[in-house]
């Protein structure tokens, strides 16, 4: 099956603002087994 991961990410749309500010992004995993 398939399944999603919450990871955070460094913006880099944010780095000139703040080094420690991050976004969210989905990771999708999949796996054979189901």
């Amino acid at each position: 099956g398939c399944y999603f991961q919450t990871v955070q990410t460094i913006s880099r749309r944010s780095v000139k603002r703040a080094v420690n500010q991050f976004d969210t992004a989905r990771i999708r995993f999949c796996d054979s087994s189901m």
